[in-house]
């Protein structure tokens, strides 16, 4: 019951920043998950600037991945920042990051929004003394297909190591194909996890869906 909790919680904070309307000063949340063969795997980007003062905003990356069965969370990430807009599309990014720990944390964000892309890349470090050098990188391409219905694809990755001994903390690859309709996006979906020094892979396929809240 606490795990269902958890996870309805987490879908209704769940967004990405989606690149069919490519607003940067307002992108719509959006709330995904996937149903897949190991579990459910959820993600959340959100992207915002300050009405008032362009330059600062808000960015958070959140994701959730749960195992079939399990009483406890396989993997649970969140990291939310204050953004300074230094150029268009580059921004200086801090705040914190956290997984099994709370880690103030600080980088470069680069944001580019075309007529059918949206590529965000973030590199960050930790700011404490057992400190991680991670990045992320998140590309999706949008075309319309007709008036209905336009394809949807994402690609992205992350890698983190402990910058003391280089030593692998966390990466994936994940990958989605699909149809948008209106505020709506399904498809298929594949993700490849890797845990901890020793790599320890996970892989998930699944369908997944998605709404834009506005």
């Amino acid at each position: 019951m606490k795990k269902i909790t958890i996870l309805l919680f987490a879908i209704s904070l769940a967004g990405r920043a989606k690149a069919q309307n490519h607003s940067v000063n307002n992108p719509p949340v959006n709330v995904e998950a996937m149903a897949a063969n190991n579990g459910i795997v959820m993600q959340m980007i959100i992207n915002k600037k300050l009405r008032d003062l362009p330059r600062l905003g808000f960015f958070s990356v959140t994701s959730i991945i749960t195992d079939w069965g399990e009483r406890q969370l396989t993997d649970f990430m969140n990291q939310s920042l204050i953004t300074y807009r230094l150029y268009r599309g580059l921004n200086v990014v801090g705040g914190y990051h956290y997984t099994t720990e709370i880690r103030a944390t600080a980088g470069l964000q680069y944001i580019l929004a075309e007529k059918d892309w949206l590529v965000i890349l973030y590199p960050r470090v930790d700011l404490s003394t057992d400190s991680n050098f991670e990045t992320f990188i998140s590309a999706e391409y949008t075309p319309k297909i007709n008036n209905t219905f336009s394809l949807y694809t994402r690609l992205q990755g992350l890698y983190t190591l402990r910058m003391n001994n280089g030593d692998h903390q966390r990466s994936y690859i994940w990958a989605r194909v699909g149809l948008g309709y209106s505020d709506y996006t399904f498809g298929i979906g594949g993700n490849i996890d890797y845990f901890g020094p020793d790599k320890k892979r996970v892989i998930n396929i699944g369908f997944f869906g998605s709404v834009d809240l506005y």
